[in-house]
């Protein structure tokens, strides 16, 4: 249900986009091609180990504020791939300050960075940046589809309703999904509604 919750949220979300973007041009492709690739690709990717050093931990801030940034990727599940999740976690949970300051000192400075660069980006290569955004998005939903076969070794495929039935000997809840995928997607329209009427 909460995967389909977020797959209604993104597909409304891009609709505007996919509308008003200029696909007469080669750019607009590519950028958006070079955006779904990347969000594919880190959906996708396994665990990546870091050394377990004081200095690594600013360094994941500005990664995950980063990611959180940028649609479709998570810093969250940039943490997980970092294997830093756990760590940063338990930092909170135990007040461990040391680790605390210095991964939200990574997060200011790389989000203030990426937020300048991403500013820049949309003044100079407007098209460009928004289809890249754009496949951003596109490339997130494969990692939101709502039936899923959990492998062993941590990745998941995707799976018809009826076959996630037949492996988990449960029911695949469509109903559900499209009740969630609908308030996903009006929760967007309403948004874009009041956003234009009152701000």
């Amino acid at each position: 249900a909460l995967w389909s919750f977020f797959w209604g949220l993104l597909w409304t979300s891009i609709v505007p986009l996919l509308v008003h973007l200029p696909w007469n041009k080669r750019s607009t492709y590519v950028s958006a091609f070079i955006g779904a690739a990347l969000a594919y690709a880190i959906g996708r990717a396994s665990q990546i180990p870091l050394p377990d050093t004081q200095w690594i931990i600013p360094l994941t801030g500005a990664m995950a504020i980063s990611a959180t940034l940028l649609p479709g990727v998570s810093g969250s599940f940039v943490l997980v791939l970092l294997g830093q999740y756990e760590r940063i976690i338990q930092a909170v949970k135990n007040l461990e300050w040391n680790i605390l300051i210095a991964f939200a000192i990574g997060a200011a400075v790389g989000g203030l960075l990426l937020a300048k660069w991403i500013h820049y980006l949309l003044k100079t290569h407007y098209t460009r940046t928004l289809a890249f955004l754009m496949g951003c998005v596109l490339g997130a939903m494969p990692r939101l589809w709502p039936w899923k076969l959990h492998l062993p070794n941590g990745a998941e495929l995707p799976l018809r309703p009826d076959a996630y039935a037949a492996i988990y000997q449960t029911s695949p809840q469509i109903g559900t999904a499209i009740a969630c995928t609908l308030t996903g997607a009006l929760l967007v329209i309403l948004i874009r509604f009041f956003a234009k009427r009152f701000l």
